[in-house]
């Protein structure tokens, strides 16, 4: 018994870290997502004030 349980303990932190790196990884990709989003949003923003302030002149 002791040996499968050493076995299977194993197996978990041989499983979890890896799972962990993964969820880390898809976190990762998700913030970089939305960051890459979010400077396009500024931009557009940015690009539509320097049009209504080009025809305010």
């Amino acid at each position: 018994f002791l040996r499968w349980a050493l076995a299977v303990n194993v197996g978990t932190t041989r499983i979890m870290p890896s799972k962990q790196i993964f969820i880390t990884i898809i976190w990762c990709n998700t913030l970089l997502d939305e960051s890459i989003q979010l400077q396009q949003w500024i931009q557009t923003q940015q690009y539509s004030r320097q049009e209504t302030s080009e025809k305010n002149h």
